[in-house]
């Protein structure tokens, strides 16, 4: 795992959390949205719906990828899709983002090297420093350390992890 150039802003998404007119869709609110921030510069976007069905997962990473193509930043905008490799590698997306209790890593990475797309990302949620060095020995390209703070999207049961955390985990990682 290499140091990154630069920090890179990630919008991981929630359509749940979409306040939406009445009648209005929420995979069309989300698109809107992922459209309005590659205009605000965000680099990357995780596709974190758990509850769409394949096809909508499909059809909603595709308009992903067509708001980030249809910007001035395409080199730059990569998207992601959250735990399903099959919907990522169909759809062409930059990459595939697994959680702590997803397909292990090293499974991933070495499906990547023979038959996965060229540059396809393969990223980690860690929860711990255990997790951190797990996903990096295995090939992770990059991991996601938290929570830093509370979020929205987590139980009130999940404890926050800190600074503190996240400054270790970093460290030891970078050094790996």
């Amino acid at each position: 795992m290499k140091a990154p150039d630069k920090f890179i802003l990630c919008y991981v998404t929630d359509r749940q959390s979409l306040h939406i007119a009445a009648g209005q869709d929420r995979e069309a609110a989300l698109a809107e949205h992922i459209e309005s921030a590659v205009r605000a510069g965000v680099d990357w976007f995780q596709i974190r719906e758990k509850d769409l069905p394949g096809r909508n997962l499909m059809d909603l990473t595709r308009a992903a990828m067509r708001a980030c193509y249809n910007s001035s930043a395409q080199n730059r905008v990569r998207v992601l899709v959250n735990d399903r490799c099959d919907v990522a590698w169909a759809a062409g997306a930059a990459g595939v983002h697994l959680g702590e209790k997803s397909l292990p890593v090293r499974i991933v990475v070495d499906a990547r090297r023979g038959r996965g797309p060229a540059n396809f990302l393969v990223g980690t949620s860690c929860h711990s420093l255990d997790g951190a060095i797990r996903a990096a020995e295995e090939g992770s390209d990059y991991l996601f350390f938290g929570p830093v703070f509370a979020t929205p999207s987590r139980s009130s049961l999940v404890l926050r992890k800190g600074w503190e955390s996240w400054l270790k985990s970093a460290v030891l990682c970078r050094s790996r």
